[in-house]
């Protein structure tokens, strides 16, 4: 709970920043405590700055709780996926091809979001962006949202995502044709 608050009560409000504790192992039993406890978790904002004062936190705030129940903490955090950004410009184009491809009514802007993966090492070094397909399918079942044990996906939707990345790739060839 401490680690909530780092968030809760030292972010700017302008920042959207999420600091979760996922994973949690003791393995004692009923009637014996356990010699160690495992944490893991993910800090998310869009400041490598913020999250760098972020990190030092959790440290001494795991530190400081533990000295005073006469433990110890050994924290390590490993950096993490830094925030994804989407260059306007590749990002205009490719919203104009998914009109083009999907239908205008078929295509959705989502808000900012804090979303951690491999692609954000890409595009700090190349514009690029990053869009979402879905795959969902209510009439099927498949409903459940990302990081959810039931999570599922619609096969059925990967061919048409793989015809859209090769529209996509076309279409720059072209644009860089002319």
């Amino acid at each position: 709970m401490a680690l909530q608050t780092i968030a809760s009560r030292n972010a700017n409000p302008a920042m959207p920043t999420v600091v979760t504790t996922g994973k949690f192992i003791a393995d004692g039993m009923p009637n014996v405590t356990p010699e160690n406890a495992y944490l893991e978790g993910i800090v998310r904002t869009f400041d490598d700055n913020w999250r760098k004062s972020i990190h030092e936190r959790i440290k001494s705030t795991a530190e400081n709780i533990a000295r005073r129940h006469g433990a110890r903490a050994e924290v390590k955090i490993a950096h993490g996926y830094p925030a994804i950004y989407n260059n306007p410009e590749v990002t205009e184009r490719v919203k104009a091809y998914a009109d083009n491809f999907w239908g205008k009514q078929n295509v959705i802007l989502l808000p900012q979001r804090m979303t951690a993966d491999d692609m954000a090492y890409f595009l700090k070094e190349i514009p690029g962006t990053y869009y979402r397909l879905g795959t969902g399918n209510p009439e099927k079942g498949i409903t459940s949202n990302l990081h959810t044990s039931t999570f599922n996906i619609d096969e059925d939707a990967l061919l048409p995502g793989m015809t859209f990345l090769s529209y996509i790739a076309l279409s720059e060839l072209e644009r860089d044709r002319d």
